[in-house]
């Protein structure tokens, strides 16, 4: 999936958790800085806090262990992102690597089949291309003139990969086969400000997750614009769609 491989999604993703869901952060301040800011703001911080009840203590590195352990295939961090944070310290690494891979097995991996590959001669004009790294792929909305771009761009050193699928008039691309899309909002196609995630199935179109940019959704409202898009998407699409009605 091309949102695996931009740090700017990953970066945009954590940013929205930290604000509005409270996640941890790992690009923020470190848990030692954050100690001493805390103690200078006279807040209590022990360290060496046991249980009230006698017991074990359980601390969140243990939980961290125990979800490894459940892992069954670790989920490796683009090398692109690893030199990008090279001059982190190794444990803020490591947080980042914990996120990505949550995040990746969140938004970027989808049990929906391979999208099928298209005659090119069929009715439609569509070319013969198949989705060959994942059912998922990534369509770009730009703000600015509301031009939807059908190619995963190359932005800031990512990889680019064409997409076959045109868009009509206002950009929307009504013509991509059944699949898990994420629909990237970037103001004149290069600054990212929000990601939808979306299933289209025969009989609808799923929204399954957005993120967006906190600060500037106090003004933009992105939340309620990614669900306007995706509604008006549904009724264009559903009128070469005949059994696509549905929008939740």
């Amino acid at each position: 999936h091309i949102s695996a491989l931009q740090s700017d999604v990953l970066e945009l993703f954590v940013t929205y958790q930290h604000v509005i869901h409270g996640d941890a952060n790992p690009f923020l301040e470190n848990d030692d800085d954050e100690k001493q800011k805390q103690k200078k703001n006279g807040m209590d911080v022990d360290d060496t806090a046991q249980p009230k009840d006698g017991g074990t203590s359980h601390t969140h590195k243990d939980d961290e262990e125990e979800e490894e352990e459940e892992e069954d295939e670790p989920i490796q961090m683009p090398s692109y992102f690893e030199s990008k944070y090279k001059s982190y310290s190794d444990k803020k690494r490591s947080k980042i690597k914990k996120t990505y891979a949550s995040f990746h097995r969140f938004l970027c991996e989808s049990p929906l089949p391979k999208p099928p590959a298209v005659d090119s001669s069929s009715s439609n004009g569509l070319s013969n291309v198949v989705n060959d790294a994942s059912s998922s792929s990534t369509t770009t909305t730009s703000i600015h003139g509301h031009n939807r771009e059908q190619k995963e761009q190359q932005h800031h050193g990512h990889p680019t990969n064409t997409n076959p699928y045109q868009p009509d008039s206002e950009g929307y691309d009504i013509d991509i086969p059944y699949g898990t899309y994420h629909q990237q909002y970037r103001i004149n196609n290069k600054y990212l400000i929000a990601v939808g995630v979306v299933d289209i199935l025969p009989q609808c179109l799923s929204s399954v997750y957005a993120f967006y940019n906190p600060t500037l959704s106090n003004h933009l409202n992105l939340g309620k614009y990614t669900a306007l898009r995706e509604i008006e998407w549904v009724k264009r699409a559903s009128l070469k769609r005949k059994d696509l009605c549905y929008y939740y």
